[in-house]
């Protein structure tokens, strides 16, 4: 008997991990890090969910493929140097969207540092398996500049980050350069 609730229960888990690795159709766009895949897209539950869809070879996580960088969808994402899930200060109609800007205890877990954005799963997959990734790497530059431009600055989920310390690249950079 014991056996049969064991073997439910794993099933149960099995489907969870595979629903969580969000669908291609699903995702807004993916974030590559020097270790990791990530999806970010609308949540079934409202806000956006960061789920980690893959893992740099042999690299250690804390964070296993299909789970979630927040615990629940998040209010903002900062796009940044990191990807980090954040609650934003204030309230009502004036909140902090800047990263920066936030106190550090409602900010979520970070993600490693970002290498670059993808529209595409596929391009994802194939950046995190070059060798040499580095933060920001130029490899991709059109790429992430295009998933940035995508993004509106007053998206109701998304918050590019413009701090030096914790932006992927200057705005200047991003906005005026040709792709």
């Amino acid at each position: 008997m014991n056996l049969e609730l064991e073997l439910q229960k794993e099933r149960r888990i099995m489907k969870r991990k595979e629903t969580l690795q969000t669908p291609k159709s699903k995702a807004d766009f993916f974030a590559v890090t020097t270790t990791s895949v990530y999806a970010l897209g609308p949540s079934p539950q409202g806000g956006i969910d960061v789920v980690k869809i893959a893992i740099r070879g042999d690299k250690k996580s804390k964070i296993a493929i299909g789970s979630h960088l927040q615990e629940s969808p998040s209010e903002l994402i900062s796009i940044g140097r990191q990807i980090v899930p954040f609650i934003p200060e204030g309230g009502g109609n004036s909140f902090q969207r800047e990263i920066a800007m936030v106190n550090t205890r409602y900010w979520g877990k970070t993600t490693s540092p970002v290498v670059a954005l993808f529209k595409t799963r596929k391009k994802a997959m194939a950046c995190l398996n070059e060798n040499n990734l580095v933060p920001c790497d130029p490899r991709w530059e059109k790429s992430t500049i295009a998933v940035l431009r995508s993004i509106d600055p007053n998206h109701s989920h998304y918050s590019i980050s413009h701090y030096p310390g914790t932006q992927l690249m200057s705005s200047t950079e991003w906005k005026k350069k040709e792709c």
